[in-house]
């Protein structure tokens, strides 16, 4: 139920004891968030994310799921008025003065730039795509598999290819030793689905997240030589199908204007079911 009135009294609560980040939980289900980040922080504290509860007049208004030096995103149950945007720009100036991306839906940001509170460089629009079982198209005949801890190594440049052509990263030489200890400890798990072109590692899919049976893929990339040839609907076909063998649904996102990735996924059987946005903030707060 959205609050009618704009509240006149806005603070942010730090949800750090398990019983108030179940209650924020139960709220953002309630509210239908489908970011799967939030809902996952939400039910199981991470060390690399804060969550928030944006409390207006003694009501949580809002959610707010933060990694520090990266992005905010930020959910609203009442709309955005120009003292909240006020008030989340002097919180996140304070706590967070490096982060550089705001994520919310649509409208909240289509709000927040008509505001003029933020610094804005650059906005992004994005599909939220799901698909089930049922839905789920299949493309055989390019060879993938899921890769072991020992091809860390010969997996890492097509991680930073992708940080460098989707998030606008560009690693030194100590960034990329860490971004090499996450993929190893990704592939401990088991996440990663990767195409070979032989011995050759050419496309690569992960998780970023998963809740109560969601899986949000995650790391989708391929090299851009090999783009155009089947080795896309190949890599995200072979990856969701092993997902859903132990997940219900599995989703993702895609910027509007990446067109060719977004018929890819429509071709994979997956369905737009929300539409989001993402403000970059050049040099943060």
């Amino acid at each position: 139920m959205v609050i009618s009135k704009t509240p006149i009294k806005i603070g942010f609560h730090f949800l750090n004891k398990q019983s108030h980040r179940a209650r924020a939980l139960r709220l953002a289900l309630k509210w239908k968030i489908k970011d799967i980040y939030l809902l996952e922080g939400l039910e199981r504290k991470h060390r690399g994310y804060r969550n928030y509860a944006v409390i207006g007049d003694g009501k949580i208004i809002g959610l707010l799921h933060v990694r520090a030096g990266m992005f905010t995103h930020l959910f609203l149950n009442v709309p955005f008025t120009e003292y909240l945007g006020l008030r989340l720009k002097g919180f996140l100036s304070r706590n967070y003065p490096d982060n550089q991306f705001i994520f919310s839906h649509e409208n909240v940001i289509r709000q927040i730039i008509e505001s003029s509170i933020f610094r804005i460089k650059r906005v992004k629009e994005f599909y939220f795509m799901e698909v089930d079982r049922n839905s789920l198209k299949k493309y055989p005949g390019i060879q993938h598999r899921v890769p072991t801890v020992s091809s860390a190594q010969d997996l890492l440049p097509l991680f930073i290819k992708y940080e460098s052509e989707e998030l606008n990263v560009n690693h030194t030489y100590s960034e990329r030793t860490g971004l090499l200890l996450a993929v190893r400890r990704k592939l401990q798990k088991e996440e990663i689905t990767a195409l070979y072109d032989g011995n050759k590692p050419v496309g690569i899919a992960g998780i970023n997240a998963s809740f109560n049976g969601i899986c949000q893929i995650g790391y989708v990339f391929v090299l851009p030589e090999y783009r155009g040839k089947g080795y896309g609907k190949r890599l995200i076909t072979a990856h969701a199908e092993r997902l859903l063998s132990n997940c219900s649904k599995v989703v993702l996102f895609v910027r509007k204007e990446n067109i060719p990735a977004y018929r890819l996924y429509l071709s994979c059987g997956f369905k737009v079911t929300e539409t989001l946005a993402q403000i970059w903030l050049p040099g943060g707060f």
